[in-house]
């Protein structure tokens, strides 16, 4: 029989991370009533450090599919090819630094089980800065006043639109973090192989090799009502996310070139137009934000979407353009 969930796992050179994450869920599993409901898909990206000996390890507790990558293919097409190996009605990508909150597995099959008609489950994210994490070796140590939540949680209501959960986010990480979906496995592939089937492996360069989860996701379920998994906790680090550079400068980059029009896009798509042009103008209208990028070269592309709509950021925007055109215009050299 089938298991119910696969917790599909991509990872490269992380095995300290990844001995926590494996540890997290042989923790859940004193509380799951079958084990067998959940599967572990594990893709190494043809790591260089003890990964394989992590996996051996836990292999007499955990029901874990592990498949190595014969060269490291990129971090976008790991997290796209993952799910091809995973057997569950319903599948969970989940980074290999990320945390899974005591009694969530056993929470998230009675969810699965008590509300099987969706096809798309929205976990809460909680997050916390990576110099954190020693202090979670130890999976009951865990202590919430470290972490921030990233969505507004409802105490009377579970059935949102996808989208609409957008509005409720309290920063950019709800749908552009891997771990906050859970979805129907088998829906999930037939979608990403239409809308990903141009998919180049050269990461970072489109909306599609940078966020493959966002995109899949927002053609499955724009427009349609998911189920809020509101009292399951989902832990993740920032800071250990060594692919967008030692600080958030490369961050802010990924999310002015392919998050903010990806939300102009599905903007057009949604009945929820006006709602996501302002939490889009929300993340562009982040004074810090706006400085780093300008710094970064990308200032037309801020002029465009700010300047000309908000003429009270003109005399800042002109001022910041002044200081760094004097620096023998170090802001017009590419990244």
């Amino acid at each position: 029989m089938s298991p119910i969930l696969s917790i599909c796992i991509p990872t490269y050179n992380r095995h300290n991370s990844l001995r926590i994450l494996l540890n997290s869920i042989v923790e859940n599993l004193e509380n799951v009533e079958t084990k067998r409901d959940i599967e572990i898909v594990i893709l190494n990206n043809n790591s260089t450090d003890d990964t394989e000996k992590v996996v051996d390890y836990f292999k007499n507790e955990l029901n874990i599919i592990y498949h190595k990558n014969s060269i490291n293919i990129g971090i976008a097409p790991n997290i796209k090819k993952v799910t091809d190996f995973a057997t569950g009605k319903f599948a969970w990508i989940v980074g290999d630094d990320d945390l899974i909150g005591k009694n969530a597995l056993s929470q998230i099959l009675c969810i699965l089980n008590k509300h099987p008609k969706y096809t798309g489950y929205v976990l809460p994210l909680y997050q916390a800065y990576a110099e954190h994490k020693e202090k979670f070796f130890q999976f009951n140590d865990i202590n919430d006043t470290f972490f921030r939540g990233t969505i507004s949680l409802s105490k009377d209501k579970s059935d949102f639109v996808w989208e609409e959960l957008l509005l409720r986010s309290k920063d950019y990480h709800l749908f552009t973090s891997i771990p906050s979906m859970i979805f129907n496995r088998e829906i999930y592939i037939s979608i990403q192989n239409k809308v990903l089937k141009n998919f180049k492996n050269d990461s970072f360069t489109t909306v599609e090799n940078t966020f493959p989860h966002l995109v899949v996701w927002s053609n499955m379920f724009l427009g349609k009502t998911v189920y809020l998994c509101s009292n399951v906790k989902i832990y993740f680090f920032i800071g250990e996310q060594e692919w967008i550079g030692q600080n958030n400068i490369n961050w802010l980059r990924l999310l002015y070139q392919f998050y903010v029009p990806f939300l102009e896009n599905i903007k057009l798509k949604s009945h929820y137009f006006r709602e996501l042009e302002s939490y889009k103008n929300r993340i562009l209208l982040n004074k810090s934000d706006l400085i780093v990028f300008i710094q970064q070269r990308s200032f037309i592309f801020y002029f465009r979407h700010i300047v000309f709509k908000n003429l009270f950021y003109f005399k800042f925007y002109m001022k910041l353009m002044k200081n760094h055109l004097n620096n023998k215009f170090n802001l017009f050299k590419s990244w």
